[in-house]
């Protein structure tokens, strides 16, 4: 009887073991994604030439004179950029007597040979940047003195180190 009990027991064990061991059974599952695809952005700058002064019939400036052009600037590429300018002029006499003007947060800032932030671009944006040329109005000599001004036009990813004088 000893043995019929033992057997019972056992069988008894067993079956709660094969119970309790599916009871203990975790559930999985797993999917694969499908391409995960990066692309670089990118930042194109397209710049129209500035309209000429001559084209206004405002080419010949005197002291305390002032006319205005524009620049018309587009961010053609897919992401955000800090726009700067810089200004030059192959006649560096010119800078005595003529100015170019942008203005920046409100203000009106003078361009010369080095960078100054105007603003950011987004992606597919355009502006018509503002620039007034001016001859100051204390001017003496100069006359007939030509003025050629390069704006050179910049256009980094947004948050990037500014630019360097050069």
């Amino acid at each position: 009887m000893n043995k019929k009990i033992f057997l019972s027991i056992l069988t008894i064990f067993s079956i709660a073991s094969m119970a309790s061991a599916g009871t203990w059974a975790y559930f999985s599952d797993i999917e694969t994604s499908g391409s995960n695809a990066l692309t670089a952005g990118t930042l194109k700058l397209e710049m129209q030439t500035t309209k000429t002064i001559t084209d206004s019939g405002d080419a010949y400036l005197v002291p305390g004179q002032s006319v205005s052009g524009s620049i018309p600037i587009k961010n053609d590429g897919t992401v955000t950029g800090d726009l700067y300018i810089k200004m030059s002029s192959e006649n560096k006499d010119c800078i005595n007597y003529f100015t170019a003007t942008t203005p920046v947060d409100g203000y009106e800032r003078e361009l010369g040979d080095e960078y100054i932030k105007i603003g950011t671009l987004g992606a597919g944006e355009t502006i018509d940047l503002p620039i007034v040329y001016s001859m100051d109005k204390d001017v003496t000599e100069g006359q007939g003195t030509a003025a050629n001004f390069v704006f050179d036009v910049l256009l980094i990813q947004q948050g990037a180190p500014a630019p360097t004088h050069t």
